[in-house]
């Protein structure tokens, strides 16, 4: 996977710190900050790690039924 890739993934855990686990189409782990289980994003690849990827989310495609809005004007 290159650097900076942008890839659609399913959130299927949360993993320790609360990140969202999923993996890539290669079987390997991606850490995904602010997502839930159930919710389809896409991410662009931030860190290559030999175990692991880290990833930000560019949108919530499908949000999971657990997600609520914010009531903060900021946010």
């Amino acid at each position: 996977m290159k650097k900076k890739e942008i890839l659609t993934l399913p959130i299927i855990d949360v993993a320790y710190g609360g990140k969202g686990l999923a993996r890539n189409p290669d079987g390997k782990v991606v850490f995904v900050p602010h997502t839930l289980p159930g919710e389809v994003v896409s991410v662009n690849i931030k860190r290559h790690f030999t175990d692991y990827d880290e990833a930000e989310v560019i949108e919530v495609l499908k949000p999971s039924p657990e997600r609520i809005q914010s009531n903060c004007m900021v946010y």
